[in-house]
């Protein structure tokens, strides 16, 4: 028998049932033998590194059960000692007090040989050892007793200590004004006697400074408050004092008045004179207005009538504005609660049907005062909801083109809007809640990518750009009309040259055409478009197929009525042929 050689073996017959599993099972055991070497030492070691992790992990797991399982039963062995040395202690004077009475009661029976005076004179001296020897009981029980009442000594001065009330004694001018509870309220007194004298130009009031010192109350000794600290400081002043009121505007002192009745009747009036805007809320003056009775220099005593006119006195001055967006005229002229023909009067630049530019200056007027007036309007304010622009690469455009995909639109919204007025200007806006009505649309801007054009730059085609290039190169070799009312543009390209759909579309046509197009294509655009493409060698698209802009559907070809390869492109609109070029643009600047 003759040894086969590696050329004579012959590649199975599919066909053949039972040679397929045979076949399979020789492909396996030629795929194993194949696996290297070093993968199967990569397994093995990895299993034993495995493996000796496991071990060590079991282990240490052993080794802590074992520690604490130690630990349990050795707990009282390493307690033995120090238990053992404190019961000792305690128990050694109940031992010694012990030994004691066993030594009398030796001493007595020794003493019965003497009769019965030896008896009684050994039973004074082993008593009086017994209680006042050298570790006698008197002298045992103070050792135990003395540490017990040293404590008990040293909790009863802490409990009588943290039961006294303390205090801080104020001296100031060398007299002492009374008791506060804190350095706060001295400050706070210092404060206010500046404040009462600040705008007094005749008080030669030199302000101490006040002397503290801790001290312990007396049962029924009363704090001062800081206001009577206050007066109290003044009384030991040099200079003319009255008991007044002081108004003060956001806590800081402004003027003192005897009757503060006709000062608050005035501000009250002020406010109901006023003119507000409609559906005024928390109406009110924006400083808060307090009154205070006590000492006061005498010199910051002012007329009633005098305080309320300068408290609710009005002054207007000029200022600017900046336009902002959707602002207008008259929406400036309510703002500052002036008219339109005061705002134009301010600005003689103006007319009365002037469009403001955002970012201009306009002049408009204020009011000025001691206590401005404060209030809020609550309105439901429509307003817009600005749209974002996404970029999106599409073949939709030609390559270094953009063009408007999807137009933006802004939505809308309801705002319910807390509008805060000082003096009647609006100062400032809060959105208290918002309610979407449309929600906006993002304009979508295309990047061209679409970069099928003309094999030569000297092809320039300068249409709408509504339709594309339709040949991956190419050139013109015959013209829509030309010389024989051609109906279409004629591209030469090699043969199998990929054409492209022009727009986006439904395919209506796609295989044979008897009328000389040969292989032909046709999309509806659905705007009443239609471009047609034949001569095609293969056919890609299929009838009622959605293609987009660029999609590939056939080749070029020279089929039907055709002397040469070329794409006959056509485009109609309403079923009559236009000239293509009209609508294709490229290779323009």
């Amino acid at each position: 028998m003759r040894e086969k050689r590696q050329d004579d073996i012959r590649p199975c017959d599919v066909s053949r049932g039972p040679a397929e599993g045979a076949d399979r099972k020789r492909r396996t055991h030629s795929r194993r033998k194949s696996l290297p070497a070093f993968m199967i030492r990569l397994f093995v070691r990895l299993g034993g590194l495995i493996h000796i992790c496991l071990l060590k992990g079991l282990y240490y797991l052993l080794r802590g059960m074992q520690y604490l399982v130690l630990g349990v039963l050795y707990a009282p062995r390493l307690l033995k000692e120090p238990l053992r040395r404190l019961c000792t202690f305690l128990f050694r004077p109940i031992r010694t007090q012990m030994q004691y009475a066993d030594h009398i009661y030796k001493n007595i029976r020794a003493a019965k040989r003497r009769g019965k005076g030896g008896v009684a004179a050994a039973a004074i001296r082993s008593v009086g050892a017994y209680l006042c020897g050298e570790n006698g009981l008197f002298i045992t029980l103070f050792n135990c007793a003395a540490p017990i009442v040293s404590i008990a000594f040293f909790l009863g001065v802490i409990h009588y200590g943290a039961s006294l009330d303390y205090g801080l004694s104020v001296e100031y001018n060398g007299e002492a004004l009374g008791v506060v509870t804190s350095e706060s309220e001295v400050d706070s007194a210092t404060r206010e006697v500046k404040q009462r004298i600040a705008d007094v130009e005749s008080a030669d009031l030199t302000i101490h400074t006040p002397r503290l010192s801790l001290t312990i109350l007396d049962d029924g000794m009363p704090y001062v408050t800081t206001a009577a600290l206050a007066n109290r400081m003044l009384e030991h002043s040099d200079v003319p004092l009255t008991e007044a009121w002081g108004v003060y505007l956001d806590g800081r002192f402004y003027a003192a008045v005897h009757d503060k009745t006709i000062v608050e009747d005035a501000l009250l009036q002020n406010l109901a004179e006023f003119q507000l805007p409609d559906q005024a809320t928390d109406v009110g003056y924006q400083k808060e207005v307090t009154y205070q009775s006590g000492l006061y220099v005498a010199d910051s005593l002012m007329d009633e009538k005098a305080l309320c006119e300068k408290l609710t006195q009005t002054t207007r001055y000029e200022t600017t504005h900046t336009v902002g967006e959707y602002e207008t005229l008259l929406t400036i002229a309510l703002r500052y609660s002036m008219e339109k023909e005061e705002l134009i009067a301010l600005n003689p630049e103006l007319e009365e049907d002037d469009t403001l530019v955002v970012g201009q200056r306009l002049t408009v007027e204020k009011e000025s005062r001691v206590l401005p007036i404060v209030c809020t309007v609550q309105m439901t304010i429509p307003s817009f909801i600005e749209y974002d622009t996404v970029e999106l690469e599409t073949s939709a455009v030609n390559k270094g083109d953009t063009k408007v995909l999807v137009p933006g639109e802004r939505g809308e919204k309801s705002n319910v809007v807390d509008i805060f007025y000082v003096n009647g200007t609006e100062e400032s806006r809060t959105v208290i809640s918002s309610t979407i009505l449309k929600e906006p649309v993002s304009e979508q801007i295309g990047i061209g990518t679409y970069s099928a054009a003309p094999s030569s730059g000297t092809t320039k085609l300068n249409g709408t750009g509504q339709f594309s290039w339709p040949v991956n190169g190419g050139y013109i070799s015959d013209p829509f009309i030309s010389n024989r009312n051609h109906k279409g543009l004629d591209i030469a390209a090699p043969a199998g040259t990929e054409i492209y759909a022009a727009a986006d579309g439904v395919v209506t046509v796609a295989g044979w055409n008897s009328g000389g197009y040969g292989y032909l294509v046709m999309i509806d655009h659905g705007n009443g478009y239609t471009t047609v493409y034949g001569h095609c060698s293969v056919i890609w698209a299929a009838v009622g197929q959605t293609v987009s802009r660029g999609q590939s559907i056939a080749t070029v070809g020279s089929t039907g009525n055709s002397t040469g390869n070329h794409l006959h492109f056509e485009v109609r609109e309403n079923g009559i042929c236009r000239d293509p070029g009209a609508y294709i643009r490229v290779n323009t600047d």
